[in-house]
């Protein structure tokens, strides 16, 4: 007895819709798994001019994964760590400031030079005496600038600092 050929079956229209979903689907579910629990960071944060210092990714790495009850952003560029959406942004990787009059705390060693941010309405802040400087900016109405600064004075510790707050 000779076998029969078997001519597959074209699928239907309703199998190649579902087939076409079920990749969709996949393929959000990777851009997004891609992006980090969050989506990643905001847009327009861009690393600084030194971000990929050796330094800065110190200082990346040492940072909390969960800051002030804001989780950490994934896919940030070098030298960047945001959380709770854009409410804190971490760049590393500035020139250090000049000397300044402007208001300087010690926090835990570490010295924070802060800025009003006039545009925004945003916190910055800005390590002083260490190389590559640290910028931090809180977002408006952000109320937790003391706990913020703790955690994160102990991640830039380590650069290497040559001056003091006056």
């Amino acid at each position: 007895m000779a076998a029969a050929l078997r001519v597959p079956r074209r699928p239907s229209r309703r199998t190649a819709l579902l087939a076409g979903g079920a990749g969709a689907l996949a393929l959000a579910g990777a851009v997004v798994w891609a992006a980090g629990p969050f989506g990643g960071p905001p847009a327009g944060v861009e690393a600084a001019a030194r971000g990929a210092d050796p330094a800065c990714a110190g200082v990346v790495e040492r940072a909390p994964g969960e800051l002030a009850g804001r989780e950490l952003a994934g896919g940030s560029p070098p030298g960047v760590a945001v959380w709770g959406g854009g409410e804190v942004v971490l760049r590393c990787g500035f020139a250090p400031p000049p000397a300044t009059v402007e208001r300087c705390v010690d926090i835990d060693g570490v010295d924070w030079v802060l800025e009003e941010a006039q545009r925004t309405g945003a916190t910055e802040l800005i390590s002083y005496g260490r190389d590559p400087a640290v910028r931090l900016t809180l977002a408006e109405g952000f109320d937790r600038t003391d706990t913020v600064l703790i955690d994160l004075s102990a991640a830039v510790a380590p650069v290497r600092q040559d001056r003091h707050c006056m």
